[in-house]
């Protein structure tokens, strides 16, 4: 402060920040006043040492004049402390009502959050009370059930007293075209067959009955139908299990899913859920995304759970939920989701381990097997060879080394 400058270079720093001695101006108005006050002192400064130079002022002047930079700099110090302090104060203000509005912002978020929980839950209540109308009121028409396996003699036993079961192709062809005794001209055509032995049939299928097929098989059958133009048909995902021809259907209700997960969607599902009705099993309609959804998870728990089984010599698939096995069945399923989400976008639902955990247990008692590759672990098998062909890591490696481990695939 005792440099005849520093006055000068305070504010300087002052016009630098913003801030001004005379009370809070907007910051333009600021920096161009004490760039002018600025301007004014150095070129003070300069004369003033030109002349302490060119011929030396009186002592008693030199002294008058610091003492008067001494005062003017005690008076902008004190100016610019009371200044500090308003901000200070407008500091803590500002930070107070930002701490509100936070505070007033997350119980509004929550508040959404309750809501949104609330209409989700009302959408689906409105749902499955829509649903429970169109069963109601569907009459159960005559049906071709293809195949007599299990889920065909189960459909036949319980089903309408018309229904027709054929057991071959030509069998399909001749009922559809000729329709002896005139079961199952107009009705849905149950397919309870394995899936490969899908494309045969919709081939033979005439062309205007192919909206009436009812695919009744577990795996993906996404491309296939696409290809065949077919995804506007009837589908069902069936996750009742039969434990041997004649025996009753056994459904995997759960804590999470007190009404079972098997569903359906498309023209012929009301018809489905209303037969189901009859051996005291329940079928949800589903909108064409969430059949989607629901047909993804039970994709990626068919192909995890009968895999860890097998590849570590379990019997059932109900030793699979156990302590020991079930954290790295979790590991395949989440490799496979995270495979399932980077090539179709679908997010699989948030409780969807523990749900599968749950039903697992539920109907532990049968048998663990890995068949129908093309349409079950060939889906993920084929993104892995994808991946590895195009040097990029194997999304499901843990899949792949069990999958090669059981001699599914070639090593």
């Amino acid at each position: 402060l005792t440099m005849m400058s520093s006055p000068v270079m305070l504010l300087l720093v002052c016009a630098l920040y913003g801030q001004v001695a005379e009370g809070f101006l907007p910051a333009p108005v600021a920096s161009q006043k004490f760039v002018q006050s600025a301007s004014l002192s150095c070129a003070q400064a300069t004369r003033s040492r030109m002349s302490h130079v060119g011929a030396r002022r009186p002592a008693c002047v030199l002294s008058l004049s610091a003492s008067t930079d001494l005062a003017e700099t005690q008076t902008l110090i004190t100016r610019l402390a009371k200044n500090l302090e308003d901000l200070e104060a407008l500091k803590a203000n500002v930070a107070l009502e930002l701490d509100e509005l936070q505070s007033s912002l997350a119980e509004k978020k929550a508040s959404l959050t309750l809501i949104e929980d609330r209409l989700k839950k009302v959408a689906t209540e409105i749902q499955s009370a829509q649903a429970e109308v169109r069963i109601a009121t569907t009459e159960i028409m005559p049906a071709v059930i293809v195949g007599d396996g299990r889920l065909g003699q189960m459909l036949k036993a319980k089903g309408d007293k018309s229904d027709v079961m054929v057991r071959s192709t030509s069998e399909m062809k001749f009922q559809i075209n000729k329709n002896p005794g005139g079961s199952g001209k107009n009705g849905p055509i149950y397919l309870c067959v394995p899936n490969s032995a899908l494309s045969e049939l919709v081939d033979a299928c005439p062309e205007d009955r192919r909206e009436d097929l009812v695919f009744m098989g577990s795996g993906n059958l996404g491309d296939f139908l696409e290809e065949k133009k077919l995804s506007s048909c009837s589908q069902a995902l069936i996750y009742f299990v039969i434990g041997k021809p004649g025996a009753d259907p056994v459904d995997g209700i759960t804590e999470l899913d007190i009404d079972g997960l098997t569903c359906a969607v498309g023209k012929w599902a009301p018809d489905l859920a209303k037969r189901l009705r009859k051996v005291e099993m329940n079928c949800k309609l589903l909108s064409a995304e969430q059949f989607e959804v629901s047909r993804l998870e039970r994709l990626v728990w068919t192909c995890s759970v009968n895999l860890v089984a097998k590849a570590n010599d379990l019997k059932t698939i109900g030793e699979v939920a156990s302590d020991k096995f079930w954290p790295v069945t979790e590991d395949c399923m989440n490799q496979l989701v995270a495979a399932v989400h980077s090539t179709t976008g679908i997010m699989i639902q948030d409780n969807f381990y523990e749900r599968m955990r749950l039903y697992t247990a539920s109907v532990g008692q049968f048998n663990a097997v890995v068949k129908d590759l093309p349409f079950r672990n060939g889906y993920f098998y084929d993104l892995s060879r994808s991946a590895l062909k195009s040097n990029l890591q194997d999304p499901c490696p843990l899949h792949t080394k069990m999958l090669k481990k059981i001699k599914a695939v070639r090593s």
